[in-house]
């Protein structure tokens, strides 16, 4: 597809930033103006993302005139929104979008790990208070929403200290093994088969939540810009 359009819009974008009288706004809008004109430069607008061509410029129109009305609130709000949806929509046209499916992978497993170790050590009402960010972080991420992105990533440091608790105490656990195992199973009265394991596999899951928090970490990083 013709990207002229897009172009022109974004040399009339950065004409309007010019004009603006905060210095450390206009330097940021343009650099990041800038970035995204060369990668649009190298990309290829296929003819099946021509809705988000379309919407791209529909929003940029719309953007420009809010611009000659001087509105400077909606002003701030709309350009920042335009300079994410921008990045945002490079993603599609690069048929990269679905990469986002590795953070929803790792996003979710992290989840389910969290929910099933952080009980033991932090009651019921650490799980129950992140139940509802939980859900929504994982319905909007599958939407792109930046503002559950943002909530899903508030998980990562509780998910840390569960599993860094854990980890402590498997490694006391492998230093006293048999004496935690028998511990183990006089305290919840169970054989020593079924103590071994309540040792063993919790810490062992311990070590996956703290490689996939981390992985999360990484990837919400890494995937940042394909949220809008």
């Amino acid at each position: 597809m013709d990207k002229k359009a897009l172009f022109d819009i974004i040399r009339k974008l950065k004409e309007e930033i010019e004009t603006i009288p905060n210095e450390s706004i206009k330097k940021r809008w343009l650099c990041k103006i800038t970035e995204i004109e060369n990668i649009y430069e190298n990309i290829v607008i296929p003819e099946s993302s021509k809705n988000v061509y379309n919407s791209i410029i529909k929003n940029g129109n719309e953007l420009l005139k809010l611009y000659k009305r001087g509105e400077i609130k909606n002003i701030i709000e709309k350009t920042n929104l335009y300079i994410k949806y921008l990045k945002a929509a490079s993603y599609d046209f690069k048929n990269e979008a679905d990469k986002i499916i590795y953070y929803v992978r790792s996003f979710l497993i992290m989840s389910i790990l969290f929910f099933a170790l952080s009980p033991q050590y932090f009651g019921f009402l650490l799980p129950m208070i992140f139940l509802i960010p939980v859900y929504i972080g994982l319905r909007g991420i599958k939407k792109r929403s930046s503002h559950a992105f943002r909530i899903s990533l508030t998980l990562v440091p509780v998910s840390i200290m569960v599993s860094v608790t854990w980890i402590r105490f498997f490694i006391y656990a492998l230093s006293h093994y048999s004496e935690t195992v028998r511990s183990t199973a006089t305290n919840i009265n169970v054989s020593a088969s079924i103590a071994k394991m309540l040792v063993i596999v919790p810490g062992l899951l311990s070590v996956v939540l703290l490689f996939t928090t981390l992985l999360t970490a990484f990837l919400g990083y890494r995937y940042k810009d394909y949220f809008v």
